[in-house]
């Protein structure tokens, strides 16, 4: 498929030009271009980050099947759409075939949706109802299922940018959420991008973290 050929100009870069560049839409060189001007500007790195977070988690999750409901809407669609010569999928006949790339952008998403539930992960922005009741050794190895995306900073909310700035961090973090460790202590997880693809540094502070006071409690590069 032929990329795009002239880049966006930025920053500030839209979210579509972001999601452009993380699904290779750009020709080789103009990707280079972007991704070493978006590596400079810490909002783009932070999308670039979570789109590769859910890559990630969408790509360790097993295939799950199609609903039985879904597919009949689905056939119901094609039928209704087909022109009358066009050859309509019986996606009835086709229920018990590996999903692959020919498959429905609409049924990839449903499956995405399902997946992503499965995997913790929220809609970007969301606030949680409920802090994550969670032991130190899970904070060690990998993300928290349930931090990214997520806006709950909690105590901290009113003092994030002197918190990051009294733990050496700064820039939106990828996520936050309230939590309880290890059966009592009150903490809040930051999700912060870990200088690479794929890597994440996982900060966890108490409640009293803010300008000049770090209250960490963990600090960790994970992924």
């Amino acid at each position: 498929m032929t990329g795009f050929q002239q880049p966006p100009v930025g920053p500030p870069w839209s979210e579509d030009d972001i999601a452009d560049l993380h699904a290779g839409l750009f020709e080789p060189g103009v990707e280079r271009e972007l991704r070493a001007r978006m590596a400079q500007d810490p909002a783009a790195s932070a999308v670039l980050a979570a789109l590769d977070a859910t890559t990630e988690h969408l790509g360790a999750a097993p295939l799950i099947p199609m609903p039985t409901e879904v597919a009949a809407r689905l056939e119901a669609a094609l039928a209704k759409s087909a022109a009358p010569k066009s050859n309509v999928v019986d996606l009835a006949s086709r229920r018990g075939i590996k999903w692959g790339a020919g498959v429905l952008a609409v049924a990839a998403a449903a499956a995405a949706i399902a997946v992503i539930s499965t995997q913790g992960l929220t809609t970007p922005g969301a606030a949680s109802s409920q802090p994550l009741a969670l032991n130190s050794a899970q904070l060690r190895s990998a993300v928290p299922a349930g931090v990214l995306g997520v806006t709950d900073p909690g105590p901290v909310q009113d003092k994030l940018t002197g918190c990051l700035e009294a733990n050496n961090a700064s820039g939106k973090p990828l996520g936050t959420r309230q939590a309880v460790l290890d059966g009592g202590k009150r903490a809040v997880i930051l999700i912060l991008p870990g200088g690479t693809a794929g890597r994440y540094r996982v900060l966890v502070v108490g409640p009293d973290c803010g300008p000049g006071t770090s209250d960490t409690i963990s600090d960790t590069i994970v992924g």
